[in-house]
């Protein structure tokens, strides 16, 4: 009967932890992700495990070495977020400008991550060249 029972808690666990319906645990940004090396490729990698975050290493690192990075181009950003195959969809929120200091602007991402649609908002920093800050949900 034990012998069951622990057969089946963990084969439950693991349902839960694989459903579409599983939120997302949500960390704040440390500085100690930005000496993580983490390659383009590894992207969409990230998505899947869930590890949003650490995928602002990858956007940065593309961002730097554009040559297109000028003027808050944030339709850049966009374009290359599309071209991932985990993404669905990237909108620029063009109404929306988050009063800070430097100002911010609202990329919404539609991420494909095992077999759901997951949507995250991009806090995208202007300030000559535009940067990945966070994400705010």
């Amino acid at each position: 009967m034990y012998k069951i029972i622990g057969l089946i808690i963990p084969i439950i666990l693991s349902y839960q932890k694989t459903g579409c319906y599983t939120q997302i645990a949500h960390h704040k940004q440390r500085s100690t992700i930005e000496h993580v090396k983490i390659d383009e490729s590894d992207f969409c990698n990230l998505i899947n495990q869930g590890k949003f975050d650490l995928t602002g290493v990858i956007i940065n690192n593309f961002l730097d070495t554009s040559k297109e990075n000028n003027n808050n181009n944030l339709e850049i950003l966009r374009a290359w977020l599309e071209k991932k195959e985990c993404v669905v969809k990237a909108e620029i929120i063009h109404n929306v400008i988050i009063d800070t200091s430097p100002p911010q602007m609202e990329i919404i991402v539609h991420y494909r991550s095992n077999g759901c649609i997951i949507e995250k908002i991009m806090d995208i920093e202007l300030r000559g060249k535009i940067r990945f800050v966070r994400y705010c949900q």
